[in-house]
């Protein structure tokens, strides 16, 4: 299947990596790469994808089927299934806005903190 992005999607996605960018470019750059291969996943299997809670709520189990989400820390990225493509709608903050341990480099030397320490 072809994956669409809507232009929210892709202002979403570019406020993350200015973000990341900020911290590290690096990170960005494999944060982007790692999305990118997800959403392929999903182009490749569109049903693995979780039902919107918001949409479900709102309009009843029916149309859950239609669009899905998946989670890719620090994101859900929210799709519709077409008959021939996957149109990814928005990229939105999952939980409480936090940096993800997924994209945090480390200081070269340092060491990670022990099991229940931050």
């Amino acid at each position: 299947m072809n994956v669409v992005w809507t232009p929210l999607a892709e202002a979403r996605v570019r406020q993350f990596i200015r973000s990341m960018r900020a911290d590290r470019t690096g990170a960005a750059w494999r944060w982007v790469q790692g999305l990118l291969a997800r959403i392929r996943g999903v182009a490749r299997y569109p049903q693995s994808g979780h039902a919107v809670r918001e949409l479900e709520s709102a309009r009843g189990h029916a149309h859950s089927s239609q669009t899905g989400e998946i989670y890719f820390d620090p994101c859900r990225v929210i799709y519709r299934i077409e008959a021939r493509r996957i149109v990814i709608l928005t990229v939105r903050t999952a939980g409480a806005h936090r940096k993800s341990a997924r994209y945090v480099e480390r200081p070269r030397g340092a060491r990670p903190a022990a099991p229940g320490r931050s």
